[in-house]
């Protein structure tokens, strides 16, 4: 997810910091430290998935962001902290009790926070695709060396799996999602990228 011309409502958190709780929030969101409890190979399929995913989707937007001319960093608020601890606690307590996760998951764990200089209408679109298309290539990659290494199928697939479930959710056409944008950008990039994260994750 990336956001744009936002107050950093945590600023006196040093990056790092916020990059470790924001990771910790999101494998908690997927059932990480529930699943490392009961099943280590899961746990970790979980953890070294979103550690891809969702870092990758960050520094992309990033990456993107400085190559346009802007400064950017990686950041949390209340709002994201309060959403995505709220969602962790209850997927863990559905998985103890019931042994099912949340059949829909709603995680904001951080954000880019991009202050430009000088910008174009596209800026803001350009640099929200970033992220979710990083996710639909991690998708597609994963999948690959799933189908081509047997041995790799299981992380393979599972990797595939969370990428393109990071990437329909935050092309989502909600603000502050990514996909908000996007599709105020450019709605055919945004159809096109929603219809490659869905078949991704049926695939």
């Amino acid at each position: 997810m990336m956001r744009m011309y936002r107050t950093d409502l945590f600023q006196e958190l040093s990056e790092p910091i916020a990059w470790l709780i924001g990771i910790f929030l999101l494998i908690n969101v997927f059932g990480g430290i529930y699943y490392m409890k009961t099943d280590l190979m899961s746990g970790i399929a979980v953890s070294i998935a979103i550690l891809i995913g969702f870092i990758l989707h960050e520094l992309a937007h990033r990456t993107v962001a400085n190559r346009l001319g802007c400064n950017s960093r990686f950041s949390i608020d209340v709002f994201s902290v309060l959403v995505t601890s709220a969602t962790a606690l209850l997927q863990n307590i559905l998985l103890i009790t019931t042994s099912r996760g949340l059949p829909f998951i709603l995680a904001l764990p951080g954000f880019v926070m991009s202050y430009c200089f000088y910008s174009r209408k596209d800026f803001e679109g350009i640099i929200a695709f970033a992220g979710p298309a990083t996710n639909i290539l991690i998708a597609i990659i994963s999948l690959l060396i799933a189908s081509l290494v047997p041995s790799a199928y299981y992380l393979g697939s599972f990797i595939s799996r969370i990428n393109s479930m990071l990437a329909l959710f935050n092309l989502l056409p909600i603000p502050p999602l990514d996909g908000y944008k996007v599709i105020r950008w450019n709605i055919f990039i945004w159809i096109i990228s929603l219809m490659f994260a869905l078949v991704l994750l049926i695939a």
